[in-house]
C-alpha cells in the first residue's frame, strides 16, 4: 500500500481505482420510510484514497487558518460558533451605542448535505 501512495505522489497520476466510490444510503431512524429525506448518504472510498488525503490534510492544517476567512467557524481548528455569537453581539453593541441602523444575518446551511435528490 506504501508503494502505491509514494507511486502515487512521485508521478502525480493516480491509479484507476482511485477515481471510484460507492454511495451508501442509511436510514435515519426518526422519519417514516417513505419519507427519502430520511436517508444519509455515505461515501466509501478505496483506503489508500483515504490514507493519502489525510497525509495531504496534515501537510495543510496549519495553514488553514491563514486562508479561511474568520467568519468560517466550523471545522477551523482553534475556532467555534462561539467565537462568531460573541463578534455578533459585539456588533450589537456597537449599532446600538453610535444609534444607527444594524442587520444581523444567521445562514445555516446544515442541511445542505443532508438530503438526497
Amino acid at each position: 500500500m506504501l508503494k502505491v501512495i509514494r507511486s502515487a505522489a512521485r508521478d502525480a497520476v493516480l491509479p484507476p481505482d482511485w477515481h471510484h466510490l460507492q454511495i451508501v444510503m442509511f436510514p435515519k431512524p426518526v422519519r417514516p420510510p417513505e419519507d427519502y429525506s430520511r436517508y444519509r448518504p455515505v461515501f466509501l472510498l478505496n483506503l489508500e484514497v483515504k490514507i493519502m488525503a489525510k497525509a495531504l490534510a496534515n501537510q495543510v492544517v496549519c495553514i488553514i487558518p491563514d486562508l479561511i476567512n474568520l467568519d468560517q467557524a466550523g471545522f477551523i481548528p482553534g475556532r467555534a460558533t462561539h467565537h462568531n455569537i460573541h463578534r455578533l453581539y459585539n456588533g450589537m453593541g456597537l449599532a446600538d451605542r453610535l444609534g444607527g441602523p444594524a442587520v444581523g444575518l444567521l445562514a445555516d446551511i446544515g442541511k445542505v448535505c443532508d438530503s438526497v435528490s
